[in-house]
């Protein structure tokens, strides 16, 4: 399930923005997590099965283009830090493990049909845990 406004993540050692044009019809929260559409170059809140390359962590204002067509407004994003991320069935030992975006929000360690986000820095609980994230853009 995709976030909704008013679902946010804490961010530490937050580095370098990025910024690109946000696809038609496409809303980008603050702090969650953003894509780059496969098919047309856009940022997007999707990550269609996992062929949506990971872009980072949306900017504070987020990006409204959900009434308007592709690159109508530009949306930034974080490329660089540790962010505390939601999801399950984590555990203690899985710091230094990869994870993966299941939507815009949620984080899982399964890889299947899942777009790749970075590391496991530290375990916070069952559901949360830090991630430095790893964009993959091009």
């Amino acid at each position: 399930m995709a976030v909704t406004a008013g679902q946010y993540t804490q961010m530490r050692n937050a580095g370098f923005l990025g910024d690109g044009p946000v696809g038609a019809a496409i809303t980008l929260y603050d702090l969650t997590m953003c894509f780059i559409d496969a098919t047309d170059g856009q940022l997007t809140n999707v990550i269609n099965a996992g062929a949506n390359k990971f872009a980072g962590i949306v900017a504070q204002g987020g990006a409204d283009n959900s009434a308007g067509a592709d690159g109508d407004v530009t949306g930034e994003f974080y490329q660089e830090g540790e962010f505390l991320l939601t999801g399950s069935g984590f555990a203690a030992t899985d710091v230094g493990v990869k994870v993966y975006a299941t939507d815009n929000y949620v984080a899982t360690k399964t890889s299947t049909n899942m777009t790749y986000i970075g590391t496991i820095t530290k375990f916070v609980s069952a559901t949360q845990v830090w991630v430095k994230i790893d964009v993959q853009l091009p």
